[in-house]
């Protein structure tokens, strides 16, 4: 189960990221953040995905790509 945190912000007190998001608001709005952190679970789908993407990159510029397996990659990603 991830771990929660919710706060309430004013317009001027969210992180500019978050800020850029929303786009424009009054200086009087308030949001509702809600911020999470990944299960341990996701975490590792997470880490596995980013291994797959990286040995793609090392493939693509090693010049060795194989064409992309669109079934199996959704296979993948829906179990």
């Amino acid at each position: 189960m991830p771990t929660i945190a919710r706060d309430t912000m004013k317009a001027n007190e969210l992180p500019r990221s978050l800020a850029a998001q929303l786009g424009e608001g009054a200086v009087d709005d308030v949001y509702v953040v809600e911020a999470r952190r990944l299960s341990a679970e996701d975490a590792a789908k997470l880490q596995l995905l980013r291994t797959e993407l990286q040995a793609g990159v090392d493939q693509l510029d090693a010049g060795t790509a194989k064409p992309l397996d669109i079934e199996g990659l959704l296979n993948r990603l829906n179990a």
